[in-house]
């Protein structure tokens, strides 16, 4: 799935916290950087800088169907294996550790939902079932979004936000 850098960090968090929470994060970077390893595959150190300071994330995972093919689609199944911590677990059990941990699991949604209520509503309830979990957010694949139909599909699947006009890089939208 795909990792959403934005961060919940408690309103009381001091600006230390958060200062701190970067210098755990530039350090976790720089080890993968330095064995030529994708962030992706160092989640635990991820995890561990947020525990440090209080902070959780919002991991968005896709579905594992859609009507809507396209050569952009991910495909993993929830029962595929995955290593976390030493232990293989299924994707499924990933995404219900993540969300049990206090983490947000949200839809990375795929082409088709960006105007089609009921395909998003597919696409969510997936993976409601497979995180345990109501989903409250998206993200588009490949940025996929209509500015003019895609909020207007989400609030009618009942999602409450959505993170793909976030920059991933930098605090901020791409539009403004």
């Amino acid at each position: 799935g795909y990792r959403d850098a934005r961060l919940h960090i408690r309103q009381s968090a001091p600006v230390s916290a958060v200062n701190s929470l970067m210098g755990h994060l530039v350090t976790a970077l720089k080890a993968t950087q330095k064995d030529r390893i994708a962030p992706e595959h160092h989640l635990e150190k991820w995890l561990e800088a947020e525990r440090a300071v209080g902070a959780n994330s919002t991991f968005f995972f896709c579905p594992e169907q859609t009507t809507y093919l396209h050569r952009s689609n991910t495909v993993y199944r929830y029962d595929d294996p995955v290593e976390f911590e030493g232990e293989e677990l299924t994707v499924a059990e990933l995404m219900q550790t993540l969300r049990d941990r206090g983490n947000e699991i949200g839809l990375h949604s795929l082409r088709g939902a960006v105007d089609d209520v009921d395909e998003l509503i597919s696409q969510c309830r997936q993976l409601e079932s497979a995180s345990g979990g109501t989903v409250q957010s998206a993200r588009q694949h490949w940025l996929f979004y209509d500015i003019t139909t895609t909020p207007k599909t989400q609030v009618e699947a009942g999602l409450n936000y959505d993170s793909t006009l976030a920059v991933t890089g930098n605090i901020g939208f791409r539009f403004g």
